[in-house]
């Protein structure tokens, strides 16, 4: 997992750590963004997200669902798309 920092125009990669989910049986949805909300994050940006997830995370941190590639996604985001 990849945690970012976004200032004005400034990207920062802050941390890097393995996905705690891909050892999960079940529910891993909810370990990979309770690992993330654990981290501080305010912004978690997904491909997928099952519906009971996506109630876990509401309310918790802005979720942006995308298709591409992080550099591009996070170039959108550095510019308010």
């Amino acid at each position: 997992m990849l945690i970012y920092e976004i200032e004005g125009d400034n990207v920062k990669l802050v941390e890097r750590y393995d996905n705690p989910a891909l050892n999960a049986g079940t529910t891993r949805g909810v370990y990979m963004l309770k690992s993330a909300l654990e981290k501080g994050t305010n912004a978690i940006i997904l491909t997928k997200i099952a519906p009971s997830r996506f109630n876990f995370i509401k309310g918790k941190a802005k979720l942006f669902l995308v298709n591409g590639l992080v550099e591009e996604v996070l170039e959108k985001l550095k510019k308010g798309n």
